[in-house]
């Protein structure tokens, strides 16, 4: 296995969102190019077929409350997070499944072979704790 140094590229911020950045990119880019693979594939076959990825940052369910509630006192860990300039909140898995609502209804009908990154920017390297 590849160490974070190998993975990124020179001169890359050592940051928490980068190291994250590079340690997954490599996860996150096979998943875009299977997503954007298959809609051009049975696409061109004429199957009616969408294929689309969600990549999501932290959402607010179970598997994140649990560890921060057994990890001490949750209200610092919260404070963390809450201190980042934004968003002031988690994702909510209601606002995952809004948009993989929407990309399975009538109204995404020609939208195939996308990736939707939510995670309000936290990938792009600008934000984090």
């Amino acid at each position: 296995m590849l160490s974070d140094e190998q993975i990124c590229a020179p001169g890359a911020r050592r940051d928490a969102v980068r190291r994250r950045s590079c340690s997954n990119a490599w996860c996150e880019a096979e998943v875009v190019t299977l997503t954007k693979t298959a809609a051009v594939r049975y696409g061109n076959i004429g199957y009616r077929i969408r294929v689309d990825a969600i990549i999501r940052g932290v959402v607010k369910a179970t598997l994140i409350d649990n560890p921060i509630e057994a990890s001490g006192p949750p209200e610092a860990l919260r404070a963390a997070y809450d201190g980042m300039p934004m968003p002031k909140w988690m994702a909510t898995v209601d606002d995952v499944a809004g948009l993989a609502g929407y990309l399975a209804s009538d109204a995404a009908a020609f939208i195939s072979g996308r990736e939707y990154v939510m995670d309000w920017a936290t990938t792009t390297g600008t934000i984090g704790v």
